[in-house]
């Protein structure tokens, strides 16, 4: 009898515990994901950022950052490239963007066919009018 009475409570001890590192996990991963959408924001925001700059200069970036509740920390412009550093509250993100040159791209993609030849699961167009 007297061991029963030495381990009366130790499921309580053991449960308390048990829900303290539980409530702990459950807090550190609400952190980690809190903080991970902030930094996910902000880089949404300075790439919004540059690209304003692209189009638009110093102003359109000013006025892009400042409707996203962002301070611009570092911009620049080098042969139409902008590069963009902002702050959104204690987060920091940078990007760059450039204007597209109209340069054609020369690369077929793997997933197209070339003019010449029918993919194998469509119906020449003289097969189907038939």
């Amino acid at each position: 009898m007297g061991k029963n009475m030495r381990e009366r409570g130790q499921s309580t001890v053991w449960l308390l515990a048990v829900l303290v590192l539980a409530v702990t996990i459950a807090w550190s991963l609400t952190r980690l994901a809190v903080d991970a959408d902030r930094r996910s924001s902000a880089q949404s925001t300075a790439d919004l950022v540059a690209l304003a700059g692209v189009t638009g200069g110093h102003d359109a970036s000013v006025a892009v950052s400042q409707r996203n509740g962002a301070v611009i920390v570092d911009w620049s412009i080098n042969d139409g490239r902008v590069s963009a550093t902002i702050r959104r509250g204690d987060v920091t993100a940078s990007s760059a963007a450039a204007p597209d040159r109209g340069e054609p791209d020369n690369t077929v993609p793997d997933n197209t066919v070339p003019d010449n030849t029918v993919p194998d699961n469509t119906v020449p167009d003289s097969a189907a009018a038939g």
